[in-house]
């Protein structure tokens, strides 16, 4: 890719603590709740990377009409990156206290019409016991236990997360 090309590419993101859609790089989408926001424009993004929202979709019934208005948004071969607190295999419920299953997002994603592209491990964490008393918000950043056992979880650190790639398949002619 030349530089020229690289400074064409529109990225969106969706982070999480906001549920908000932010305006990076030359995607000028306003800050609006995703729950409310209005649809993305059709075939504008090239990048979207949802971090840390998966969870705040599942609680609030929106997963497949975000991933669908993502998907929608994306041009063909565009990618979603998609970083998630990771829950364990099999967990009952698979959205419990803010992890969810790889296996849950996977699905959700392929049912809006995604490819699963790649995963990487940059995000895990092995000392995440994923048994905390408040979930994922017993550990930093957040410690919602405040001084209680601080230093213990400070020890464990962030939460494992998974990290997807998906691609939105270009449709042939």
């Amino acid at each position: 890719m030349t530089q020229a090309e690289a400074a064409q590419i529109t990225v969106a993101a969706v982070l999480g603590g906001t549920d908000k859609w932010n305006p990076l790089a030359v995607a000028k989408h306003p800050a609006a709740a995703l729950a409310n926001a209005a649809p993305l424009p059709a075939n504008k993004f090239d990048f979207v990377l949802a971090a840390r929202v998966f969870h705040g979709w599942a609680g609030q019934g929106r997963v497949d009409a975000n991933l669908a208005n993502i998907y929608n948004s994306l041009k063909p071969g565009g990618v979603l990156a998609l970083e998630q607190h990771r829950g364990n295999p099999g967990q009952e419920p698979p959205v419990n206290k803010g992890y969810v299953t790889e296996q849950a997002v996977i699905d959700a994603a392929t049912k809006a019409g995604f490819k699963l592209d790649g995963k990487s491990e940059v995000n895990a964490n092995p000392k995440d016991t994923k048994d905390h008393p408040e979930g994922v918000w017993t550990l930093p950043p957040t410690l919602r236990l405040g001084e209680t056992d601080k230093a213990k979880y400070l020890a464990i650190g962030e939460s494992d997360r998974m990290t997807l790639r998906f691609v939105k398949v270009a449709k042939k002619p």
